[in-house]
């Protein structure tokens, strides 16, 4: 069976594929993703999106509508996109092609509106169907990191 993406005889995108979606949530100097709904066609309309770790400000199960508005907005209003370095890379992705199982490692840098530098690496465990939308990501961060950034910085003015 073909992937959704590329139609290759693999029956999941592959890692090379994985690689390119997440290369699709950069941002712009404003905050904005360049292309979110680019992004957001490789998911399932059910998928769920977990974030996992111990005494995590921002753990637990989302839609994928929840996660926008509840993880990603909350981290992005702590980054002073004005400020020039920010980055966002895709380190490696792995998996895919045969197996519906795939993970992508990714980096954030930047500086919080608290004037501090923001390095944030991060993993999502993904699991696609057979159409090549992910039904599940499972994002494992850096929990101390994000919640003293998190804890410092809402509710300061951007």
């Amino acid at each position: 069976m073909p992937s959704a993406t590329n139609g290759s005889t693999t029956p999941y995108p592959t890692s090379h594929e994985t690689e390119e979606i997440f290369l699709l949530r950069g941002r712009t100097t404003d905050g904005k993703l360049t292309k979110q709904s680019a992004f957001d066609s490789h998911f399932a309309d059910d998928a769920e999106i977990i974030v996992l770790g111990q005494d995590h400000l921002l753990k637990g199960s989302y839609s994928k509508e929840d996660f926008k508005s509840e993880v990603q907005s909350r981290i992005a209003k702590i980054i002073d996109y004005s400020k020039p370095g920010g980055t966002y890379e895709v380190i490696r992705a792995l998996g895919g092609g045969d197996t519906p199982y795939a993970a992508v490692e990714l980096k954030t840098t930047g500086t919080t509106k608290a004037g501090k530098p923001f390095v944030h690496e991060y993993v999502f465990m993904l699991r696609y169907n057979l159409e090549g939308k992910i039904t599940q990501m499972k994002g494992y961060f850096d929990s101390q990191h994000v919640n003293s950034h998190v804890e410092e910085n809402e509710g300061k003015a951007g």
